[in-house]
């Protein structure tokens, strides 16, 4: 029993990063208005970037847990991840009833990736340089 929780407490941020996702999903799965087309900057897109600057720091947190290759490895492949979940998210908007797809979604989903990546990236250097 004990070895059980040691191994979940070991992927703890895989775990927190697939519940994030499920999330992410299911709320995307909920019917809506359509959001209007060419609004570069609103509310959605701040709110698009929010939500993925978590996804960002648990997927960074979920990698660094899990590879053992450098912070920088480890950083494009959270980009890499964060884009594709982003994109598929997109695409899965587009069987859902009064939602659509929008690249602005997208680039607002990869920014906010960028930024949570970016700063637990940069947490990550100083806890390393401190040890």
């Amino acid at each position: 029993m004990q070895k059980k929780i040691r191994h979940y407490y070991k992927n703890k941020y895989i775990v927190l990063t697939i519940i994030y996702a499920l999330v992410i999903f299911i709320v995307s799965a909920i019917p809506g208005q359509s959001i209007p087309k060419f609004r570069i900057f609103s509310f959605d897109k701040l709110m698009h970037c929010c939500v993925y600057f978590g996804l960002g720091i648990l997927l960074f947190m979920a990698n660094d847990e899990q590879l053992k290759i450098s912070k920088k490895n480890i950083f494009l492949l959270t980009l890499l991840i964060g884009f594709g979940y982003g994109i598929s998210d997109e695409i899965h908007q587009l069987f859902v009833i009064n939602r659509s797809a929008s690249i602005y979604d997208v680039i607002a989903d990869f920014v906010g990736v960028i930024i949570g990546a970016i700063c637990i990236f940069k947490f990550s250097h100083k806890k390393d340089e401190s040890d």
